[in-house]
């Protein structure tokens, strides 16, 4: 279902958002909410043609980030991510967010040319990805979102 992009100054934005925990057995299985966020976040994000969406910015506060593939190594869906590593280099990165005038609003903003991410994929396997570049600038920007951080 797409969903309504919460913008700012909408408090909810500014929310840290909770860990995805499995349910209880012994394979890794998504509630059927969490799931359902999955489902909105794909279609919302896909329908606003943005690169990448969070779910607080959906008003959910679970730590859910959905990214278009093809800017993500082939991943679409990121579970609970972190960054474990970062590289030593910082740069200007110039960037947009749907949250604040559906990213038609620039600001720069300083990042990590590398970064090295964790994450579970949606059937429970953690992956890890060493991310370069604007890769790296959206994977920051989403998992700012999940720790309520805005750009602005």
């Amino acid at each position: 279902m797409i969903r309504k992009i919460i913008q700012m100054p909408d408090n909810r934005l500014r929310q840290v958002s909770e860990p995805v925990v499995s349910l209880p057995g012994e394979s890794f299985e998504l509630s059927t909410k969490v799931k359902a966020v999955i489902g909105d976040l794909l279609d919302t994000r896909i329908s606003s043609r943005g690169a990448a969406l969070a779910a607080p910015q959906i008003g959910e506060h679970v730590r859910v980030v959905v990214v278009d593939p093809k800017l993500f190594y082939g991943f679409v869906v990121l579970i609970n991510p972190e960054i474990v590593q970062r590289g030593k280099q910082i740069v200007d990165s110039s960037e947009g967010c749907m949250s604040i005038g559906m990213g038609t609003i620039r600001y720069t903003v300083k990042r990590n040319q590398v970064v090295t991410v964790k994450f579970l994929t949606r059937n429970g396997t953690e992956r890890t990805v060493v991310a370069k570049g604007f890769p790296a600038y959206l994977v920051q920007h989403e998992i700012d979102h999940l720790d309520g951080k805005m750009i602005a």
